[in-house]
């Protein structure tokens, strides 16, 4: 995703230092435009993965309405990418 000034003014308030929100075009954005402010020269990357875990229904693995499904399939993903291979 971009990220840019045009987006950044989204955050910028007259009340206080940043809001921790953005309009509706761009809140993905917004949210990682907010991040930015505070990792200086740190790699860091923003998952937007609320949107998929919400209102999922009850299972064996899911006990409440939040599934955490994005999360459970970043973790699963990451896991391929750290292993040791093989020599």
């Amino acid at each position: 995703m971009p990220l840019g000034p045009e987006y950044d003014k989204q955050i910028d308030s007259q009340f206080a230092d940043m809001k921790n929100t953005g309009n509706r075009n761009g809140g993905s954005i917004t949210a990682a435009q907010f991040l930015q402010r505070f990792v200086d020269d740190t790699p860091w990357a923003h998952l937007d993965i609320a949107g998929t875990a919400m209102g999922a229904p009850k299972s064996e693995i899911n006990h409440s309405w939040g599934s955490g499904f994005a999360f459970v399939c970043w973790s699963g993903w990451s896991r391929t990418i750290t292993k040791p291979r093989n020599s």
